[in-house]
């Protein structure tokens, strides 16, 4: 990621974090490495199935008309990743 950063932006899509402030993504570029960390929050007692929307809605409106790279970690977040760069 740190390579691709060099040459362009790259987001780091983290899992959500449930608090109880409103949906937002919060975005934030690591100083040593230029990597910009894009953190969902979501509202405690968000189902499943609405997360998982609201992440692919914040993913869609984060890349759209850039030329990103994505990494997501762990598993949660691929099926998103799958759906929203399908076609691009």
């Amino acid at each position: 990621m740190v390579r691709f950063a060099r040459q362009r932006r790259v987001f780091f899509f983290e899992e959500p974090i449930f608090t109880g402030s409103w949906p937002h993504l919060h975005l934030e570029t690591c100083p040593q490495t230029g990597v910009e960390i894009a953190t969902p929050f979501l509202r405690e007692g968000t189902s499943s199935v609405d997360a998982a929307q609201a992440q692919r809605d914040m993913l869609a409106d984060l890349i759209a008309d850039q030329d990103v790279v994505l990494h997501s970690h762990g598993p949660g977040l691929q099926p998103a990743i799958e759906t929203v760069t399908r076609g691009v």
